[in-house]
């Protein structure tokens, strides 16, 4: 029960008293002011369905307040949301539209990740560093003896991996037999040769086969898509 802060109080329903932009001055919900017959001001107390009309009111005020404040939340929360997505998308959308693009990027690097998707068999690629080789060994004819006993260790050791080589990229199907039979007949020739001769030791019938074998095992692989690099047709003109 509360009371009305007036001259007397007046009982009203409880947690229903409202006070009236009046309050102050002697005016509060739920009191009215009438007059006597001598034109004196009195107070009548307030009628039950009054006092609930009243209530009704300040129930309702109070959830149309709360709904307003959600519906504030909401909104501030929505819109907040709605900035960080167009912040998202915006740098999306900057990148797609950017100006530089794949295609601008400039054709070397380009070719440089194709050589890197490209995987050459490793049996070619050893007879490639056999070709080179073959090539300086051909132009080596006024080098020391030192140099030649290298170069034929050098051939001998290539040979070797070599037959290695076709051996795997021939169980695996990458190059056919013959390219083994022909890796087989280059390390027996060099394997006759004595090791302090050098390359001068390698008899002309024996390069003859040596070179027969080599050209044979680089048709293999050219079919498997190994072409021989440039630098080694550059090293066979300077021989």
């Amino acid at each position: 029960w509360a009371y009305a802060r007036m001259g007397r109080g007046l009982r009203v329903a409880p947690h229903f008293f409202v006070s009236s932009p009046g309050i102050g001055h002697g005016h509060g919900v739920g009191v009215k002011h009438e007059q006597d017959a001598a034109g004196q001001p009195h107070r009548v107390h307030p009628k039950p369905h009054d006092l609930a009309s009243v209530a009704l009111r300040f129930r309702d005020e109070s959830r149309r307040q709360e709904v307003l404040v959600k519906r504030r939340w909401i909104a501030i929360a929505a819109s907040g949301a709605l900035a960080l997505s167009l912040a998202a998308c915006g740098g999306s959308d900057d990148a797609a539209t950017d100006p530089t693009t794949a295609t601008d990027a400039p054709t070397a690097a380009l070719d440089t990740e194709l050589d890197e998707t490209i995987s050459v068999i490793n049996a070619c690629s050893t007879y490639f560093a056999f070709d080179l080789k073959m090539s300086e060994a051909k132009g080596a004819s006024d080098a020391r003896k030192k140099k030649k006993r290298d170069l034929l260790a050098e051939m001998k050791g290539l040979s070797d991996q070599l037959v290695l080589g076709t051996e795997e990229a021939y169980i695996s199907g990458d190059l056919p037999e013959s390219a083994l039979i022909n890796a087989n007949r280059i390390q027996r020739n060099l394997s006759r040769v004595p090791n302090k001769d050098g390359i001068d030791g390698i008899k002309r019938p024996q390069m003859k086969r040596i070179e027969t074998s080599a050209s044979r095992i680089e048709r293999s692989c050219e079919a498997a898509g190994d072409m021989l690099p440039q630098a080694n047709l550059d090293a066979r003109a300077a021989a």
